[in-house]
């Protein structure tokens, strides 16, 4: 008798190829982000290619870190305070700027003015909805041999053509040039990021944004 396999096998990771995407939310959650001892709170979003054909069900997480750490850069040139739990509404109307857009990419208006406006509600709404993500190819940080898919701009959908470009990597500033490899549809590159866990509170009430 031979092997018996598992009932289920997991799927080998498959990063996003570069283009403009339509990416459908899945989940959003506060979290704790980065490298064990430097985490700051964040949020997490969670997607999975809705449109080109070619690319349609690989999924991407975006982290979106908001909290301040003690070695920021802005920290160290004294123009900020650390906040890595992002505990004052300074804090996040000054850097959610990002999580801003995707918002307004899933038709949901914040930091614009309104009041009282409740992040869990945010999340509930976004969720399901298809916004479009331009996608690059980044250096890791870690490793700049090894490619990472990340959003460089939110697009509401209708606003711009849907489609894979295979660009050439950007540039982060890391010393040495990534090396040639396979398609990016291919490449196993794990998320840098570290493992979310959940953020305190649970319900936040997210303040005007800056920007």
């Amino acid at each position: 008798m031979g092997r018996i396999l598992p009932a289920v096998i997991k799927d080998p990771f498959e990063q996003l190829p570069t283009g403009v995407l339509a990416l459908r939310v899945e989940s959003m959650q506060e979290v704790m982000l980065g490298k064990e001892g430097e985490e700051v709170y964040g949020i997490e979003a969670t997607f999975t290619v809705a449109e080109p054909k070619e690319a349609e069900g690989l999924e991407h997480r975006e982290g979106f870190f908001i909290g301040i750490r003690e070695n920021d850069k802005a920290v160290v040139a004294g123009r900020a305070t650390p906040d890595p739990n992002c505990e004052s509404d300074a804090t996040f109307a000054a850097r959610a700027g990002r999580f801003k857009k995707l918002c307004a990419a899933a038709g949901v208006s914040i930091g614009n003015g309104e009041e009282g406006v409740d992040l869990d509600q945010v999340f509930a709404v976004c969720v399901g909805k298809v916004v479009l993500a331009k996608v690059e190819h980044k250096p890791s940080t870690n490793n700049p041999e090894l490619m990472n898919a990340r959003v460089a701009r939110w697009m509401a959908p209708g606003t711009a053509e849907v489609g894979v470009t295979n660009e050439a990597p950007k540039s982060n500033g890391a010393a040495g040039a990534p090396k040639a490899g396979p398609s990016p549809m291919s490449r196993p590159t794990p998320p840098t990021m570290g493992a979310p866990r959940a953020a305190t509170p649970p319900t936040r009430v997210a303040p005007r944004l800056g920007r």
